[in-house]
């Protein structure tokens, strides 16, 4: 694997992904001759439905996601203000006319915890506060802020109403850390003999190092800490389970025991070569099940939740290049797991401006998007002649005969690296079978972080 893959691939450690980059970069798709594009263009023109607004008129998207329980709305860039305001309106429809009760976001599950709390009124201040740490652009924008405003007034009628409000939960575990003393701190006051277990079985993610030199015993101690963290997992699980009142605290601490097993488990399959996206990805789709499972425990009625992550993650893995490397995604396990109630939902972009590092932990700038290349989706969009557009993929025939092929897939990550825009920002892909429905914005343009950094120039 060249460098920049590997650079980039490990980058994706520290937060959302970075980029998804191609395995099979040497087999793209071929050329597609004149006629048999204008063909494809013209098929495409008579299926897309054009949306009006930067909102992305949401009803007719509410009657193609039906009676979905768990909806997945990704973006191709984790930047571009268009992506998360369309996911902004369509969330709250869904929360307005359907029920949705709760919001998996691709950030820490402890960083979402404070936004829980103000908008659930156990405490006050900024909601987004928790999402100051690297990449706080993805959370800590303009776009969600107002959105979480929204949320947040919502939640207050909804309490004085006697109804459930909305919560919002992260999928991630980059935390490890402050989710182990998180877990800890609510045993302290619960069970002191629990708490003490729990201590000893998190020294070793607690601690500086190994204190070993040696490499079978670092082996060694590694197995048996993840064997420790592995028992205390697994002793909440059981816990919570006999929960008859689904006690919130109690599950923030199972997920975060969830948090410390899995993030812990990733960091040592990362640093042997192994697959630890499918780690990862595995992780984010246990958040889902345990929440619906709780939710539906303690209101006593079907949960159905939002997913906020990128494309890379929502879109099925295996209608892309990432099967051939052996990869899975939240979307494929979530569709497996619920079927036709699941909804997995894409959002493409042909040009514009991004708010992206320009390299690995690095500061957001404002990027200009190159233009799609010839022989991806984006470029096959721009063709249509629609600035805005649902494309839905459900009902497959036609649209499996205008998308016959593998084309591109442009996904920029928390990086944005257009000297290399093929190799760092293209996957292949067979789009129909990968989203129930695309959304496509011609021409995006930057989201604008709360704190912008120094020259930022919007």
């Amino acid at each position: 694997m060249p460098d920049i893959v590997k650079t980039l691939r490990q980058a994706g450690a520290r937060g959302p992904l970075v980029l998804l980059l191609g395995f099979a970069l040497s087999a793209c798709s071929p050329g597609v001759s004149g006629p048999e594009r204008a063909r494809k263009v013209a098929a495409l023109q008579g299926l897309v439905e054009p949306l009006t607004d930067d909102a992305g008129s949401p009803e007719p998207l509410l009657q193609k996601i039906g009676d979905a329980e768990v909806v997945l709305m990704g973006d191709a860039t984790h930047g571009t203000r268009e992506f998360y305001a369309l996911r902004a309106e369509l969330t709250r429809q869904l929360i307005e006319q359907k029920g949705f009760t709760a919001i998996a976001l691709e950030g820490d599950w402890i960083d979402a915890r404070q936004a829980n709390d103000v908008l659930a009124g156990r405490s006050a201040g900024d909601a987004l506060a928790g999402f100051a740490g690297y990449p706080s652009w993805t959370w800590r924008n303009t776009t969600v802020r107002d959105f979480m405003d929204w949320l947040s007034q919502y939640n207050a009628t909804a309490r004085q109403e006697g109804r459930p409000g909305v919560g919002v939960y992260g999928l991630d575990f980059n935390r490890i850390g402050s989710s182990a003393r998180a877990v800890m701190t609510t045993l302290d006051a619960i069970d002191p003999a629990a708490a003490e277990r729990a201590r000893q079985r998190y020294g070793c993610v607690l601690s500086s190092s190994s204190g070993s030199d040696d490499d079978d015993t670092r082996k060694l101690e590694e197995r048996t800490c993840q064997a420790g963290l592995a028992d205390e997992l697994s002793e909440l699980s059981s816990r919570v389970a006999g929960d008859a009142g689904a006690d919130d605290a109690l599950f923030d601490a199972l997920e975060n025991a969830r948090v410390v097993k899995e993030g812990r488990s990733y960091l040592s399959v990362q640093a042997t070569g192994g697959a630890s996206w499918n780690v990862r990805d595995l992780h984010m789709a246990s958040v889902v099940n345990d929440l619906r499972t709780h939710l539906e425990r303690r209101d006593g009625a079907p949960a159905r939740i939002v997913v906020w992550a990128h494309s890379s993650h929502v879109g099925d893995a295996q209608a892309t290049e990432m099967a051939q490397a052996g990869e899975i995604s939240l979307g494929q396990v979530v569709r497996s797991r619920y079927g036709d109630r699941a909804f997995l939902v894409g959002l493409s972009t042909s040009s514009g401006t991004v708010s992206a590092a320009s390299v690995a932990g690095g500061l957001p700038e404002v990027q200009r998007l190159r233009p799609a290349l010839t022989e991806s989706y984006e470029a096959l969009f721009h063709q249509v002649g629609t600035p805005r557009f649902a494309l839905p993929l459900r009902d497959p025939p036609a649209a499996n005969d205008a998308l016959s092929g593998q084309w591109l897939e442009r996904q920029v990550g928390l990086v944005y690296l257009p000297q290399t825009e093929r190799e760092s920002h293209y996957v292949e892909a067979r789009l129909a079978e990968q989203f129930d429905l695309l959304i496509h914005v011609d021409e995006t343009h930057a989201v604008e972080p709360l704190e912008r950094p120094d020259g930022w120039v919007p």
